[in-house]
């Protein structure tokens, strides 16, 4: 949550939910102020508020609602099952701008995490040693 300083405030008190109350200090010739709430359940609605305190006493609360919004999932453009000789499986993926990493797996059991690459736009993984004939599910998340 994000928002605008008051220039008489002394703390604001930052809350979700009317249950997380946090006391956040004003920091000299700061316009703008940020708190973060981690650990949220996806498509959950949260009410967040501020409130500014002074000598004066409190303000009225600033509340915004609103649901928190899973990140959105790497799309596979391409899979390639290569010549049966090769016994490989290469797929490749979109990047997701907010990703910390991908998990890319094959029939669930071979997973494995792959690290974002600076500026990338698309990532490729292979799985060797494959055996001829079999049908193999691919995701990435």
């Amino acid at each position: 949550v994000t928002w605008t300083s008051v220039p008489t405030a002394t703390s604001y008190s930052v809350s979700i939910n009317d249950s997380v109350n946090t006391s956040v200090p004003p920091s000299n010739g700061a316009s703008q102020y940020m708190w973060v709430f981690p650990r949220l359940t996806n498509n959950t609605v949260y009410t967040v508020s501020v409130v500014a305190i002074n000598f004066a006493g409190s303000s009225s609360p600033a509340m915004k609602t609103g649901k928190t919004v899973p990140p959105s999932a790497p799309t596979i453009t391409l899979l390639i099952s290569t010549y049966a000789d090769q016994h490989i499986v290469t797929v490749t993926w979109t990047s997701v701008p907010t990703a910390t990493s991908y998990s890319v797996s094959i029939n669930d059991s071979v997973n494995t995490s792959v690290p974002p690459s600076n500026g990338a736009s698309q990532y490729m993984w292979v799985f060797p040693r494959l055996t001829n004939n079999t049908v193999y599910t691919v995701s990435v998340v």
